[in-house]
């Protein structure tokens, strides 16, 4: 199965620091109108308002407003110009989760969350309505109430010992969290870097740690990045190998006694030949119950439940990498990229989005 490049790897596995320096800048003259947006547009967020932004790997964050593109840097006061996440709280405010801690937009201004660590504290470990939980690099997520970020840790589990036994002393956390997924039951899903992952119901933990999620034989995996929740309430990691029924018995705490979860058969097999990607990078379920996954090299991977269709998408004869699919506030696709800017859906096929 395809994986991405050593080089991408190694960049999505770098930790990072959390925190950021300086005080909040003031938006009296924030931002810089630009004629047009970076190539390297990762993520794609339309706010509760309509506009969309854009977040670049290294050129900040650019705010789209009818054909106006205004680009927010470090000099603004973002804290870090590599966004990995966008999220918006019930207020408006919007928060970057960048590759050097987390920024806070209120529309004035830019703010920095300072974390809290919290580690497996029961008292910070718990799920409110209305809480922001971002992905990170280090031993857990982070989860934001409104007041404060919690910078969570992982209880231990067996499997590390086994990992830090084969490998010794490496420079990630194998639990990092690469993505985040709320089910349709409200539980969490952790997607790690190494580990699998990992189900958490407000209560308790539960993990699916099965040999195509974790991959320590061969060595440390390329990570659980996009989790699936399908029409039917099934769930796809990252490929398309197997489904898990996280809920077999209709119980919402069906996980809590692990493994009583099962693994059903996918839509393709490790020795497939006419499906040369069976690894997906991100992924979601439409509102007509069509699942959509984007993979880093072999374009987007249609599923009606019952017939699989590749959707190409290439520039200059060339694949697009991908690296997201998300879904705005009128249900259209969009698609953010490695390095060839952001692509949206028209109803038949992705084309580039030129503002």
């Amino acid at each position: 199965m395809h994986r991405p490049s050593a080089a991408v790897v190694a960049l999505c596995l770098v930790s990072v620091p959390i925190a950021c320096a300086g005080a909040p800048a003031r938006a009296d003259a924030l931002g810089e109108v630009v004629p047009e947006m970076s190539d390297s547009l990762w993520i794609v967020f339309q706010d509760q308002k309509g506009t969309r932004w854009f977040g670049s790997d290294g050129q900040g964050v650019y705010r789209v407003d009818g054909t106006t593109i205004v680009r927010y840097t470090t000099k603004d006061g973002l804290c870090n110009d590599h966004i990995r996440q966008i999220l918006e709280d019930g207020s408006g405010n919007l928060f970057f989760n960048t590759n050097g801690g987390i920024s806070k937009f209120d529309g004035r201004r830019f703010s920095t969350l300072v974390p809290i660590e919290s580690r497996t504290s029961a008292r910070e470990w718990r799920s409110e309505p209305g809480d922001l939980w971002f992905t990170l690099r280090g031993n857990g997520p982070c989860r934001f109430d409104g007041t404060s970020l919690f910078q969570l840790e992982f209880p231990k589990i067996p499997l590390e010992d086994e990992f830090h036994l084969k490998f010794g002393s490496v420079p990630y956390s194998p639990y990092c969290v690469y993505t985040i997924h709320r089910d349709r039951r409200g539980a969490l899903w952790f997607g790690t870097g190494t580990f699998g992952v990992c189900r958490y119901d407000g209560r308790s933990f539960s993990w699916i740690t099965e040999d195509e999620l974790t991959e320590l034989d061969p060595g440390p995996s390329f990570g659980v990045r996009g989790i699936v929740e399908d029409k039917d309430g099934k769930f796809w990691f990252s490929n398309l190998l197997h489904r898990y029924d996280a809920y077999p018995n209709g119980a919402s705490e069906s996980l809590a006694a692990s493994p009583s979860y099962k693994m059903e058969r996918g839509i393709v097999s490790g020795e497939s030949k006419e499906i040369p990607d069976a690894y997906f990078m991100s992924g979601l379920t439409d509102s007509w119950g069509i699942s959509w996954f984007a993979t880093y090299g072999a374009g987007v991977w249609r599923y009606d439940g019952k017939q699989l269709t590749r959707v190409p998408i290439a520039a200059g004869g060339r694949p697009v990498t991908l690296y997201s699919i998300s879904r705005d506030n009128d249900g259209v696709l969009w698609l953010g990229t490695q390095a060839a800017g952001a692509w949206r859906f028209n109803g038949e096929t992705f084309e580039r989005f030129r503002p």
